[in-house]
């Protein structure tokens, strides 16, 4: 084990080298670890203020999307119970015309449920690259103001003193650039899916003879 951390230690130390195109000489770390700058992406996506943002607009348009349809599934157990009731009064005919009309009404909530889904995780993922955008393009700046050579995740690293870590750094200032994001439904998710449904339904039916 202890030989297989020498190796890890010793390949990463000469990737650093070298990726430092020589500024700092092998036999001085000092040197090296004052060109070199660690992130905690992890955290920075937990506790940024855009980030908690982001996970308040998502939650609350997920209880809304949830409340749209109980409220449908609701009314399909309504339109089920009926059904019942009328099971010994309908006529074969009519009885199997309501039943279609419930199997639709079925369709389209089952649906509208994947349809929801697709949006909300639609719009999270937009709204975290615009996050993850502007944490690079922050760590990027920082890079050149301190004159690092190279920035690596701390997810992606063995141990790193103190010092080098420049997290908190970014996260203050992505705090002041982009305290908010823009969470946004994507109204064409829901034409494509209902585009899909009406060619399925066409799809579904008999060809006439």
């Amino acid at each position: 084990m202890k030989t297989k951390l020498f190796i890890i230690a010793a390949a990463f130390f000469l990737l650093a080298t070298f990726l430092l195109g020589g500024a700092a000489r092998a036999d001085n770390p000092a040197d090296i670890a004052g060109k070199v700058g660690v992130v905690d992406i992890q955290k920075i996506m937990r506790d940024s203020l855009a980030a908690k943002n982001l996970q308040s607009q998502i939650s609350k348009k997920k209880d809304d999307f949830e409340a749209e349809i109980k409220k449908q599934e609701d009314e399909l157990q309504k339109a089920d119970k009926d059904l019942a009731e009328q099971r010994n009064v309908l006529s074969a005919e009519a009885l199997e015309k309501k039943r279609n009309e419930f199997k639709s009404r079925l369709t389209k909530v089952q649906r509208n449920v994947q349809t929801r889904k697709a949006q909300l995780e639609d719009a999270y993922n937009k709204a975290l690259s615009e996050i993850q955008t502007s944490v690079l393009k922050i760590t990027a700046d920082l890079a050149k103001e301190k004159n690092l050579a190279l920035v690596i995740p701390t997810s992606q690293i063995l141990y790193a003193q103190d010092k080098m870590n420049i997290s908190d750094e970014v996260l203050k200032k992505l705090d002041k650039e982009l305290p908010k994001v823009t969470v946004t439904i994507d109204p064409n998710i829901e034409k494509e899916a209902k585009k899909a449904a009406e060619q399925s339904e066409k799809s579904d039916k008999p060809a006439k003879q």
